[in-house]
């Protein structure tokens, strides 16, 4: 049993998403993202299910605009279990496919489609209706798609379920399942997020996916698993700042060499470097510490810290340490009430303001 996880941590609010980044922080990229028309594919909060981000495709021009960003397994398997969390920015008024999944061509095995009034369906290999949630989603909710499917030997003996959750909700808004449905006699190796084949406009985010390549039972919520300590993923800003010694700053920050690190402009004034990180902190005492030099010895050289939520709203006191060439740690402590008072530990953000 192998399980694939797809989240947007580690992109770039506003930024394209490519194959190469599109993993996140699971690593499991899409093996392709096909934008035609105006569409767009981007790193968003605007509809994001855990973290920062999600994928949000925008399709403004339904004469034009269709996407598809597909997951292509490492080999076909006859049996799966999938998760997708997806949020509709706006109602499309338009029946299209939302999530498809096909053989090692382009053979429909299912699809999760939307119809024209809002409601969402289950549909066979020959895009016939199995089932449909008679409620009409709402816009700007965040919902969970769970899917478990097995391959027919003929066209009436495969096996479909499929549960609609709200968020993380454990009571499902919608069920079906079948063990005599046509919903196709080949190995599983492709999942499509939208419709690559006809344009419509759609507004939508996707997140916290999962795939695992021999369950039959449904995945569940999205668990963040706590952990004790959190790295750097990204730069939220930082005009100015260059890096030495690797490919990027969080690169940088996340080992523990002196020899890579983060420098702030020549001179600075108020220059300030956001980082934002992954993972989901552990109940209890919180420790910052940042490392921190000066390179000029003739000037006076200030720094002040300050831990952000992941919306980027200060969460502890600011902090002031006058720096030496020397590369120093600077541990602060949060105080029980300001610990206590974190709504949530995942996320994080730290902000360095050189000569504030």
């Amino acid at each position: 049993m192998t399980q694939y996880s797809q989240t947007a941590e580690g992109g770039t609010a506003g930024a394209n998403i490519t194959i190469g980044n599109s993993g996140g922080a699971s690593g499991f990229a899409f093996s392709l993202v096909s934008l035609s028309g105006v569409a767009t594919a981007t790193y968003s909060a605007t509809g994001k299910a855990h973290g920062s981000l999600g994928y949000r495709v925008q399709c403004p021009n339904s004469a034009t605009d269709k996407f598809y960003l597909r997951t292509t397994m490492p080999a076909p398997v006859d049996q799966f279990a999938d998760r997708t969390y997806f949020t509709l920015n706006a109602m499309p008024g338009v029946a299209q496919d939302l999530i498809s999944y096909f053989d090692t061509g382009t053979a429909h095995l299912f699809q999760i489609s939307l119809n024209s009034g809002g409601t969402i369906r289950a549909a066979s290999a020959t895009g016939v209706t199995l089932s449909q949630y008679a409620t009409a989603l709402t816009a700007g909710t965040l919902y969970r798609i769970e899917t478990q499917w097995r391959k027919g030997t003929t066209t009436t003996d495969g096996q479909l379920a499929v549960q609609l959750f709200l968020a993380d909700s454990t009571t499902a808004l919608w069920t079906y399942s079948s063990a005599a449905v046509n919903v196709g006699v080949t190995q599983f190796s492709q999942k499509w997020l939208g419709d690559g084949t006809f344009s419509h406009p759609l507004d939508a985010t996707f997140d916290s996916i999962l795939l695992d390549d021999s369950s039959q039972t449904a995945l569940g919520p999205f668990v963040n698993p706590a952990t004790t300590s959190i790295v750097p993923t990204s730069v939220v800003s930082g005009t100015g700042w260059t890096v030495v010694g690797a490919a990027d700053i969080p690169t940088a920050l996340s080992d523990a060499s002196d020899a890579t690190y983060a420098v702030s402009p020549d001179g600075p004034v108020n220059s300030t470097l956001i980082i934002q990180t992954n993972g989901n902190l552990t109940p209890g005492s919180l420790t910052v510490t940042p490392r921190l030099a000066k390179r000029d010895t003739s000037t006076t050289a200030t720094a002040k810290v300050t831990l952000l939520s992941s919306g980027g709203l200060p969460v502890a006191t600011e902090q002031t340490y006058t720096l030496t060439t020397t590369a120093t740690d600077y541990p602060y402590t949060l105080t029980t009430a300001e610990a206590n008072a974190l709504t949530s530990r995942s996320g994080l953000q730290w902000r360095i303001i050189a000569n504030a």
